[in-house]
């Protein structure tokens, strides 16, 4: 019953933040043509870092509140959703630390913020054709900004290795989970300076 329970929270909580991811995903294509990003990069790296070590030195800064109504999550999907398309990642480096700060647990926040993928990844790749309709110089098979060729490649890995991560999700220890995300973060806010 309670394995029920959070399943229904979890669709809840995905159906209230899409239509912001939705939005967000559009207008973060929007502002990669026009905008240099280098600048949003090195924020959401400092970003990544902070949310890393929150969650490597355990610290308890999880919301006593509980999630907000539906124009806070709608502000805080097109916040993720803005800034996933800007930068090019799923969205989970942020959705999973937004959920877990207010008092979802690790577990629920990765499963929640997987779901969250799709429309992050649907509405950006659109806003991405769109706005590079008539760009020059893109690889041949390119719809507007996006390379098909990739596409292939990215989908057998996908579904290959997405059930191995949800069983991973589901059978790690908390501690591990959150130290492995942190990992994660680490990385990608390597990779973001970088780049």
């Amino acid at each position: 019953m309670e394995k029920l329970l959070l399943i229904s929270i979890s669709q809840i909580v995905v159906f209230i933040l899409t239509p912001g991811i939705i939005l967000g995903a559009w207008l973060g294509a929007s502002a990669a043509d026009m905008l240099s990003t280098v600048w949003l990069q090195r924020v959401f790296a400092i970003f990544t870092f902070l949310v890393a070590l929150h969650l490597v030195l355990e610290l308890d800064l999880e919301s006593r509140r509980g999630l907000p109504g539906p124009a806070g999550m709608t502000l805080a999907g097109s916040v993720i959703g803005m800034v996933s398309s800007i930068v090019g990642i799923g969205g989970g480096s942020m959705t999973v630390p937004y959920l877990h700060w207010n008092g979802v647990t690790i577990r629920n926040a990765v499963a929640t913020s997987s779901a969250c993928g799709l429309p992050i990844a649907l509405a950006g790749t659109l806003g991405f054709m769109v706005m590079g309709l008539g760009e020059a110089g893109l690889p041949a098979g390119s719809g507007g900004y996006v390379y098909w060729g990739a596409l292939p490649w990215i989908v057998v890995t996908s579904i290959v290795f997405a059930p191995v991560g949800a069983g991973l999700a589901h059978s790690l220890p908390t501690r591990t989970l959150k130290r492995l995300f942190a990992l994660l973060l680490f990385v990608v806010g390597i990779r973001l300076l970088q780049g």
